[in-house]
């Protein structure tokens, strides 16, 4: 087995050791690294040759994953490809840092903290949980054009200098921090000139992609789903989300609840309200989540199919 900082310099290929679910990385001599693949993304453009941040895990006993991986014991790595195209199975290892976080701990997550450069992933952090939310342990600002990591004091990142917009009434617009991980928590508006606290109160999320996430809010009887982007961490170390869409769901009947985890018949993320405490079961009425958009999409119900259990009457 390979140690990650002996893979610096080296040429790894990637197989599907687990069709589907998992690739497993090896050594030019044909020999397992013992580091299977949690996700490759690019740090800097799309094209070919471009400088890929790596996520891989030792154990193997998870399945493929996004940026944000709970319970991580693995390595991050900076990497080229050595294929045609930036997603050919073959890439060099320009650098590597072995990063830990213990279950139920923290998570580590690949963030965008350059208000001047929204596409480019800037650090690497380690967090850790806490009651009011997740806090930066450990930071490295990605250098793509040298191939390293630089360890940085978590809290000088530049993660938190963000500037809000005008947000609409559904709140749409935002700069938002919620107060609590999961649970019924307040929301405040950082894009104001002092943060404020909104009509807006948390009542869970999650995440459905590297910087995405959609949360579930009330707002006296009425709820709504917000379509989140994470643009930073404020000088705290809590997250800072934009609100990038919102659908006002409907009234609910006795024994509906307002549901985030959907998914349509093709794969499609999508939210609706209908019949809770089902494992799973169609909504009464649905919207897919447009990603190319960044909106909500009415949709037939019928070929939806919801799994979580959201806040019901």
């Amino acid at each position: 087995m390979v140690a990650p900082l002996d893979i610096v310099g080296s040429t790894l290929t990637a197989v599907w050791d687990r069709p589907g679910r998992l690739q497993q990385y090896y050594g030019a001599d044909g020999a397992p690294t013992g580091l299977f693949s949690g996700t490759r993304i690019p740090v800097r453009g799309t094209s070919p040759g471009g400088v890929l941040l790596g996520f891989a895990e030792r154990s193997g006993r998870g399945q493929q994953r996004d940026v944000v991986t709970e319970e991580f014991d693995g390595v991050v790595m900076l990497l080229t490809s050595a294929s045609d195209q930036v997603s050919g199975e073959r890439y060099t290892v320009q650098t590597a840092i072995p990063i830990t976080v213990p279950a139920g701990d923290g998570m580590v997550v690949a963030s965008r903290c350059d208000v001047d450069r929204p596409d480019d992933f800037t650090h690497v952090l380690r967090l850790r949980f806490g009651p009011q939310g997740p806090t930066i342990v450990d930071a490295w600002q990605i250098e793509a054009s040298m191939g390293s990591f630089t360890p940085v004091e978590p809290l000088t990142t530049g993660c938190g200098r963000f500037k809000g917009g005008p947000s609409s009434a559904d709140g749409t617009g935002m700069l938002a921090r919620h107060a609590g991980v999961m649970g019924v928590s307040p929301t405040f508006d950082i894009g104001a000139p002092t943060p404020v606290a909104t009509a807006f109160v948390d009542l869970g999320g999650r995440l459905i992609g590297p910087h995405q996430a959609l949360s579930l809010l009330s707002r006296g009887s009425d709820e709504v789903v917000w379509w989140e982007d994470a643009v930073g961490w404020d000088d705290t170390g809590a997250p800072i989300w934009r609100v990038v869409a919102a659908q006002i769901m409907p009234a609910r009947a006795a024994g509906e609840a307002t549901q985030i985890d959907c998914r349509r018949g093709d794969g499609t993320l999508a939210i609706g309200v209908g019949p809770m405490n089902l494992p799973e079961a169609a909504p009464r009425v649905a919207w897919v989540a447009d990603a190319d958009g960044h909106r909500f999409v009415p949709t037939d119900p019928a070929g939806v199919t919801c799994t979580q259990e959201g806040s019901g009457d």
